[in-house]
């Protein structure tokens, strides 16, 4: 039973330190803005940190064998093949934590300019995806 216990406790601690929400953002993204792009998504990172945010990544997909039975992320975003797919994870506490630290980059009058340039230079006709996710207790 202490070993549960204590498996218990270094779930909730790990938790507290990576966040148990995610808010997740697939991007379209024309090659020849991948230096624009990290730029600004830089620029927007270094605000939300100002702001409260746990952690904030970037990642580009990188060409690999798709699994038997499973669906390319790039073809089910219909990159093409002068585009990146770009992936954005913010992690916060919980979704209170979110509503606050999104709430409180709502206010600053610099990320507003920075979100409407994220969205110009995503590819043309393309919208991002975004899904927020909660850690499973398990």
């Amino acid at each position: 039973m202490r070993e549960v216990e204590r498996e218990s406790e270094l779930r909730e601690h790990t938790t507290q330190e990576t966040g148990g929400y995610v808010q997740a953002f697939v991007y379209r993204v024309p090659k020849k803005h991948h230096d624009a792009f990290a730029r600004v998504e830089g620029q927007l990172a270094d605000i939300f940190r100002e702001h409260g945010i746990l952690r904030a990544e970037l990642y580009t997909l990188t060409a690999a064998k798709v699994f038997k039975g499973f669906a390319s992320i790039a073809e089910s975003v219909s990159a093409g093949p002068d585009e990146e797919v770009w992936l954005e994870l913010d992690f916060y506490k919980d979704q209170r934590d979110r509503d606050e630290v999104v709430g409180r980059i709502g206010q600053d009058q610099r990320a507003g300019p920075l979100f409407g340039q994220v969205l110009t230079l995503c590819a043309s006709g393309s919208t991002p995806l975004q899904g927020d996710f909660t850690r499973p207790r398990i």
